[in-house]
């Protein structure tokens, strides 16, 4: 089954997922309207970086943290805390060289891709906002592509390079560091 997130049945994303979606879902929904009566449940999507546990596992793979010393979740653990709190920096904010983005085709691409995906999987809001009478709004799927876009949230930070090249936060002498004996 297909859902267009767009159009609710309930007030709340992961309700509507479990009480709407899924074949039979007595009790899982009545689980999931109780953890929202107990503002228990996020409505947001938090999306996670993986550049940290990247960070880790490419340090542990290049030797620069022993498996003895610091587990990986531990690892990276203290690259996020590092990052975040005493460099000040945010999961993107490293240096240039090693942030690698998409390139401009492949950006048409994806936009093409998913305009198509939209028109397909649900044409009320394509045509709604591309056909008659309709025009895209501010909540829309160009919108939120570009944002993304200019948000580097389809780039990543290639560690690998960042760990073997060196950078101006001294990562690869920070991972070297880890050590509790």
């Amino acid at each position: 089954m297909i859902r267009n997130l767009h159009a609710l049945e309930g007030n709340h994303l992961l309700a509507d997922f479990y009480c709407y979606t899924l074949p039979n879902p007595t009790k899982t929904c009545a689980a999931a309207q109780d953890l929202i009566k107990n503002d228990n449940a996020r409505d947001t999507n938090v999306g996670t970086d993986l550049v940290y546990n990247d960070l880790a596992y490419y340090a542990m793979e290049l030797g620069l943290v022993s498996q003895d010393d610091v587990d990986q979740n531990t690892s990276r653990n203290l690259a996020q805390k590092r990052q975040e709190t005493e460099l000040m920096l945010h999961a993107k904010d490293f240096d240039e060289f090693a942030i690698v983005c998409p390139t401009d085709e492949d950006y048409e691409i994806l936009l093409r891709l998913s305009l198509e995906a939209e028109e397909e999987f649900v044409p009320n809001i394509y045509y709604n906002q591309n056909g008659s009478g309709g025009s895209r709004d501010g909540d829309d799927l160009l919108t939120q592509f570009d944002h993304y876009k200019n948000e580097k949230k389809f780039c990543h930070v290639n560690v690998k390079l960042l760990l073997e090249q060196g950078d101006s936060n001294h990562w690869k002498e920070y991972f070297q560091s880890l050590t509790f004996r």
